[in-house]
């Protein structure tokens, strides 16, 4: 057998390899998703606000009252987030969620409104995330629980 055919069916094997093992660890990973049109974020964070005893409300980032993400995580979802405890503080008065998000929206980038979905194939609905920065990280603890890391936008350049 040639070289050229050794390396061709080498690299066909790896690829192979690669793709199945790939594909099988993406359906592992949590989704951010935009589940709403830009002009819809603002109204959807404060009908959220506005209700926020259905919602457990976790903020995270460079100060309690600065943080570069906000967490809704409907109380009435049997899906499970966890965190740092020491990173993501629990929001429950209404004046700090207020001043929270309007400080947020006077951020360089907008925030924006995400939607934290589980592993493929079922990607069940977790949380909404309100947040400036492109990405959130996060792993999969188990079938119904995620871990969110705390936001960090220097990891982001």
């Amino acid at each position: 057998m040639s070289i050229q055919k050794k390396v061709f069916i080498s690299l066909l094997v790896l690829g192979i390899f690669i793709s199945m093992f790939g594909c099988g660890a993406a359906k592992r990973n949590a989704q951010l998703t935009t589940p709403l049109k830009a002009k819809e974020w603002k109204p959807k964070v404060q009908e959220m606000a506005n209700n926020m005893g259905d919602y457990d409300i976790w903020a995270a980032g460079r100060s309690k009252s600065r943080p570069w993400a906000i967490v809704f995580h409907p109380k009435n979802n049997t899906k499970k987030l966890t965190g740092t405890p020491d990173r993501w503080h629990k929001i429950e008065d209404k004046k700090v969620l207020d001043d929270i998000i309007g400080w947020m929206e006077t951020y360089s980038s907008p925030p924006r409104l995400l939607s934290l979905l589980g592993p493929a194939p079922e990607r069940d609905f977790y949380a909404y995330v309100y947040t400036p920065l492109a990405q959130i990280n996060t792993r999969i603890v188990d079938d119904n629980t995620i871990f969110v890391y705390e936001p960090d936008p220097a990891r982001q350049m």
